[in-house]
């Protein structure tokens, strides 16, 4: 009798703790999940790029423009990315985007390269480093987890060399400064 309600005391214990462990949300779990084996090949490019990157990425002065989310436009969802190079193009600025177009550095896709999602990461986070001045943000609607708020955000703010962050937000149609010095 005494080991029956032991098993009982111990699975309910077990149980609980298991039911009340945190869980990570489903983009940073399906990152892991998704993740293909990494050929020497692909290591060895994800490697040229990333020297590429390093060399060749550097914004000029108040010409860094960053983007994340989706609009709708005539009843489609879309990438925001487009509306942050109209702005960057009628502003004498630049998105990362248009920066390694006009460097001729090309960041492989998750399908020809498991390496990408990382390489995106790591442009990311130099486009922010090396930002100056003042930088701008064109935002829509954002997935948890988004590039924006988790990796140049942060190192916008950190960045001793940005002294404004002004965020466009094209769903609202607003814009207001959440960062200066």
């Amino acid at each position: 009798m005494l080991f029956s309600r032991l098993s009982l005391v111990l699975t309910l214990l077990i149980f609980g703790s298991v039911t009340a462990a945190p869980v990570p949300d489903a983009y940073t779990y399906s990152t892991l999940i998704l993740r293909a084996p990494m050929t020497p090949a692909h290591k060895a490019a994800a490697v040229q790029v990333l020297k590429q990157v390093k060399n060749k990425l550097r914004p000029q002065p108040n010409q860094a423009v960053f983007w994340s989310g989706t609009t709708t436009k005539d009843g489609k969802l879309t990438s925001i990315r487009h509306d942050a190079g109209d702005y960057a193009k009628a502003n004498g600025k630049e998105t990362i985007h248009q920066a390694l177009e006009k460097n001729n550095i090309k960041i492989p896709g998750p399908r020809n390269n498991p390496a990408s999602t990382r390489l995106w990461d790591a442009a990311s986070k130099i486009w922010a480093f090396r930002s100056k001045g003042e930088t701008n943000a064109i935002l829509g609607d954002r997935r948890p987890g988004n590039v924006y708020d988790n990796i140049e955000k942060p190192r916008l703010i950190k960045n001793p060399d940005v002294n404004k962050i002004v965020e466009h937000d094209k769903n609202k149609g607003t814009s207001s400064t959440v960062h200066q010095k």
